[in-house]
């Protein structure tokens, strides 16, 4: 995610958009490499192209997303997803993320369990990050809502965000 290029994709032409709506930036712990993720993919973007952004911030005030569960059926395949915060160092902006995926037929039961850091942003050293990098505008921001008639205002006390970023002209 930190370094990538159009012929890395096997394409020539730049893109007219681009998405990661899941958190994965997240898993980009260093300064350096969120800057070089910002940078490869305003360079794969025609000017003006549009990356949608989503991912956690961490608010000033209560954090209430310390877990996240979800689970989903399908015929017989059942899938749980349980994601929970085990640590946060603020000082190094990096937390300690557990996630357990269980999915079940009635002939098999798998389970995965991984830990992995994440780094910590909150709203103004995300907006520190694209000043940094300034290769953005940003045009919108959302909830994890995705309504896209309901833009939200990203505040100190945000959470869960969605930005739309333009590659300047």
């Amino acid at each position: 995610m930190a370094s990538f290029s159009l012929a890395d994709l096997g394409k020539t032409k730049k893109f007219d958009a681009a998405f990661n709506l899941v958190s994965s930036f997240l898993h980009l712990t260093t300064e350096a490499d969120a800057q070089n993720h910002l940078h490869t993919v305003a360079d794969v973007l025609k000017p003006g192209g549009i990356y949608f952004l989503g991912f956690h911030l961490k608010p000033k005030g209560t954090q209430h997303c310390l877990q996240e569960r979800w689970s989903i059926r399908r015929g017989l395949l059942s899938v749980k997803s349980h994601l929970q915060s085990l640590s946060q160092d603020l000082k190094k902006r990096i937390e300690m993320i557990e996630i357990c995926i269980e999915a079940e037929t009635p002939q098999r039961h798998y389970r995965i369990v991984d830990r992995f850091p994440f780094r910590i942003y909150t709203a103004r050293q995300f907006n520190d990050l694209l000043a940094a990098v300034n290769r953005f505008d940003i045009l919108e921001t959302y909830s994890f809502d995705y309504d896209i008639a309901n833009p939200t205002s990203v505040t100190a006390d945000s959470e869960d965000v969605v930005y739309v970023l333009q590659t300047r002209r």
